[in-house]
């Protein structure tokens, strides 16, 4: 069989340099609220931007997957030691970890992950299963999309996460993305009102009437409610009782600052 031969090449990085500014125009210009579902924590340009909404009092919850991943995990430990010997910071991801803790701070910011509650019992044989259940057989779910919702009216959905290798270029990175970016209010508003309803009524249509009253209720903002049902279940969680919905505050300062370096999941202390 021959050997294919490439007559012509397309160079598609410059697409993820549009969807960091596209991100990074939203961050600076939002007013009211936003979702975000990523598996990564962040790019240090876009959480310094998402700092500055937060001061201006924009709802904000970041929906993370708390599963083990090696480099995060290397890199913690790095800043862990850089911080207690007093040396220069040079983790890869020194600014990423303290904008996280910083942002953790302000009451109308959440990291949260999705999570469900299992009726019965796990089987014993259930390994993978176990290692995410923990306290009131609740058990933390994998997230993998990469989605967010600005003021109901802005969104995205692609393929980068938000991450260094997803946005730029240097010796760390060279990740390929492709992402479409929506400016359409009816759009944005179905889009965040069918991520809610999981969230909230994960087992309800959307047309049904609790659903609805909740989801167009215009006294409170629809992700300050997110907030509000992810911080209650982090509460049960940590009781042992069963979780309300589907989703389930995370204490990203303790897994940056205190949690094993393991392969264990990242959720808050004591969650198993």
């Amino acid at each position: 069989m021959a050997t294919p031969t490439l007559i012509a090449g397309t160079n598609l990085s410059p697409g993820r340099h549009e969807i960091f500014d596209w991100y990074l125009t939203r961050f600076q210009t939002v007013e009211r609220e936003i979702l975000i579902e990523s598996t990564h924590l962040g790019d240090p340009l876009h959480l310094e931007a998402l700092l500055h909404a937060v001061q201006r009092g924009v709802q904000v919850l970041w929906l993370h997957d708390p599963s083990y991943i090696p480099i995060f995990a290397h890199e913690a430990k790095k800043y862990r030691d850089e911080l207690a010997h007093d040396r220069p910071l040079t983790s890869r991801y020194s600014p990423v970890f303290r904008l996280c803790t910083e942002l953790q701070r302000y009451s109308n910011f959440c990291y949260a992950t999705v999570a469900a509650h299992a009726a019965t019992p796990l089987p014993a044989d259930a390994h993978l299963l176990a290692s995410r259940t923990g306290r009131g057989n609740n058990v933390a779910l994998s997230l993998h999309s990469k989605l967010s919702v600005f003021d109901s009216e802005h969104l995205i959905v692609g393929s980068a996460n938000h991450i260094d290798i997803s946005f730029h270029d240097d010796r760390h990175n060279g990740h390929t993305e492709a992402a479409f970016g929506i400016s359409c209010r009816s759009t944005a508003q179905a889009v965040l009102d069918k991520v809610a309803r999981f969230y909230l009524f994960p087992h309800q249509p959307l047309d049904d009437e609790r659903v609805l009253e909740v989801l167009h209720d215009t006294r409170q903002p629809l992700v300050s409610r997110l907030i509000a049902r992810a911080r209650d279940n982090q509460t049960r969680w940590l009781a042992g009782q069963a979780i309300d919905g589907s989703i389930v505050a995370i204490d990203i300062a303790w897994w940056i600052h205190d949690s094993p370096i393991d392969g264990s999941m990242k959720m808050f202390a004591n969650w198993q």
